[in-house]
């Protein structure tokens, strides 16, 4: 899973989605949930391409990315992307490998 804490690297993961679907996670930091959705993102990642950002690290690139791809801005959640739109999201304690399977699926 790679971190995301610069534009550059929201570019790298935004070009990166014209060639394959990715997953973009926003995490919180101080949130017990994001906790639990962590851990079944990063057993995810381990077959999937998926990106992070730290709310509190990176507000800016957090809020940049909600405008930028029209979703509402929620912690734990789960966007997917393909060529620079979000085609897909689940959030909270929806956030599990079997959904993200079937977000792949669907």
């Amino acid at each position: 899973m790679q971190s995301l804490k610069s534009p550059e690297d929201v570019k790298a993961m935004l070009e990166h989605s014209h060639k394959e679907t990715v997953f973009l996670y926003k995490h919180s930091a101080s949130c017990p949930i994001s906790f639990f959705a962590r851990q079944e993102v990063e057993a995810a990642a381990e077959k999937h391409p998926v990106y992070m950002v730290v709310v509190q690290q990176a507000r800016d690139i957090s809020t940049e990315l909600a405008a930028r791809l029209a979703v509402r801005h929620e912690t734990p959640q789960l966007i997917m992307l393909k060529a620079e739109e979000a085609i897909g999201m689940i959030s909270h304690g929806a956030i599990n490998q079997i959904a993200f399977d079937d977000m792949l699926e669907g």
